[in-house]
Formats: C-alpha cells, sequence, structure tokens
C-alpha cells in the first residue's frame, strides 16, 4: 500500500472519529432532554390529579394525605438502556413496583458499523464515513418507554422491546395507562 493511501484512510478516520465524537454529543443532549420531559410529564399528571409534588436529587415524590409515589432516577441504568425509571406505588394499594427503562426507538440513530470483510481498506473507511454522515444529519434520537419485568432468578432483563412489554412513546404515555386520571 502506498503512502498516499495510508493518509488517505488515516484522515477519513480521523474525520470519522470527530463524527462519533458530535454523535455521542447529540444522544447525551437528546438524554438529557428526554429524561427531563419524563420527569416533568410525572409532575404534570399528579399535580394534576391533586397530588403535591416533592423533589430530591434523583427522586420526586408525589403526595395526597398519607398515599404517596415515588419515582426514582437512575442514570446508570442496565445495556442498552439511557435511563430507568422506579415508579413505587403508595404501600397501602399493594401494587408491585414498576421499572421503566428509556430505549432508542430506532437504533439506526447511532450508526454500528461491521466490518464486512472486504480487504479493500479504502472503501470500507469511505462506507463508514458516509454511513457516520448520514446518522449526523438524520433526525434526532428519539426515545421510548418500556416498562421492564424484573425475573425472580436474578438475571439481567431483557432490554430489548418486546411484544409482552407495554411500550410507550412518551412516560406522559405510560402515567395515563397506569394510573389514569
Amino acid at each position: 500500500m502506498d503512502l498516499a493511501t495510508i493518509k488517505e484512510i488515516a484522515d477519513m478516520k480521523a474525520e470519522i472519529g470527530s463524527l462519533y465524537s458530535q454523535i455521542a454529543d447529540r444522544l447525551s443532549g437528546a438524554v438529557t432532554r428526554a429524561k427531563g420531559a419524563a420527569i416533568e410529564q410525572f409532575k404534570k399528571h399528579f399535580k394534576n390529579g391533586g397530588f403535591a409534588i416533592q423533589e430530591a436529587p434523583h427522586q420526586l415524590g408525589a403526595v395526597y394525605q398519607h398515599m404517596e409515589f415515588l419515582l426514582t432516577i437512575d442514570e446508570k441504568a442496565a445495556a442498552g438502556s439511557h435511563c430507568s425509571f422506579t415508579l413505587t406505588p403508595p404501600a397501602a394499594l399493594r401494587e408491585p413496583n414498576l421499572v421503566i427503562h428509556m430505549l432508542l426507538k430506532d437504533s439506526r440513530s447511532v450508526p454500528n458499523y461491521v466490518d464486512t470483510g472486504d480487504a479493500d481498506l479504502v472503501r470500507e473507511a469511505a462506507r463508514e464515513l458516509q454511513a457516520v454522515r448520514a446518522a449526523l444529519d438524520g433526525p434526532a434520537p428519539e426515545f421510548s418507554f418500556v416498562i421492564v419485568q424484573r425475573k425472580t432468578t436474578g438475571s439481567l432483563p431483557s432490554l430489548l422491546a418486546r411484544a409482552d412489554q407495554p411500550t410507550f412513546a412518551s412516560f406522559g404515555e405510560f402515567l395515563g395507562s397506569v394510573y389514569p386520571q
């Protein structure tokens, strides 16, 4: 391989690295906005229901007399999830806690380049660069909220949206489904 080709590959790889950094920043911003929207939807849902809202770091409470719903926010959620929320209903209701994960609606929002084994390194780098540019120019990442059932065996829950796991377009939609006004 000649030096000009090596430099061409190195230049494309450098640009790819820079673009991946931009994609990561874009995703981080989208996660922050979606998490903030979920928190605001929790507040609005329970305020509209006549509950008082209490806030603490990584936790919100919705209180009506002695009934308190507690929302715990975990930003270090399991793999595949960008944030998880645990909704603890009042103990008097004897209902289980609900764990809701915030997942990307479309995994194509962040490219996942797979080496095809092509011997032409210039073409591989060009395809990866094209995929990364397309992802950056594409729509902003969007999230859905999935109720994840914890298994009693202690194994990690599957975070892929499945037909048997209720999935919601927004946290407000989830709340309206589980605790309607």
